[in-house]
């Protein structure tokens, strides 16, 4: 799909995830976050997680490719720190802007290179030492339907969007620079049906 923006505006703008709220995924990472200067909300979308990243974080940016989104983020949490921040073009800030990075359910829309460079990015933006927290989209969420378009391995065009679904394998190459703490299978209904994904907690190294 071109308009991607266009793609997750209208679906905001129709009132989609409006009962998305906050599932606990980084409630065991509290005090690591309450210590982290400066932190980036990516893929923040209306704001189910940006309520706790506000009350665990000293200063959190909550970014969404979706003007819609964060327009409700902004009603939903007066006062939060936005920013539309489009994942595919290099990221606005300084090397080690950032003590850490949440990026739930936003980075398994890309091409494999650009994930890659993604992930490159996410390193460049973080202090030494500082968290990447994130999930993504595991192989088994993947259920086939007779429109679906095959773009790659495990990328396909379906339910109007190109979607990414990872093995722990590929994960583990793309936080090569990373520590990984912890890498997991998990699962949510935060979006409704019951979604299968994987959860990362790495410390960027040197």
């Amino acid at each position: 799909m071109d308009n991607v923006g266009g793609y997750w505006d209208a679906l905001y703008s129709n009132g989609a995830h409006a009962d998305a709220s906050y599932d606990g995924w980084l409630d065991t990472f509290r005090d690591v976050l309450a210590r982290a200067g400066r932190v980036l909300e990516l893929g923040a979308g209306d704001g189910a997680d940006s309520g706790f990243l506000r009350s665990a974080c000293a200063s959190v940016l909550s970014c969404d490719l979706s003007d819609a989104a964060l327009n409700r983020l902004k009603q939903r949490y007066p006062g939060a720190e936005t920013m539309r921040l489009d994942l595919t073009e290099p990221m606005a800030f300084g090397k080690g802007t950032f003590e850490a990075v949440v990026a739930d359910l936003c980075l398994h829309y890309f091409p494999l290179q650009k994930t890659r460079e993604i992930f490159a990015e996410l390193h460049r933006v973080l202090a030494p030492g500082g968290w990447l927290f994130l999930r993504v989209n595991a192989r088994e969420e993947y259920v086939p339907a007779p429109e679906d378009v095959r773009l790659d391995t495990d990328y396909y065009v379906t339910r109007g969007c190109a979607r990414r679904y990872f093995s722990k394998e590929e994960l583990e190459v793309l936080l090569s620079g990373f520590r990984i703490v912890r890498l997991q299978r998990d699962s949510t209904g935060k979006y409704g049906a019951r979604k299968h994904m994987w959860m990362a907690a790495a410390v960027r190294e040197e």
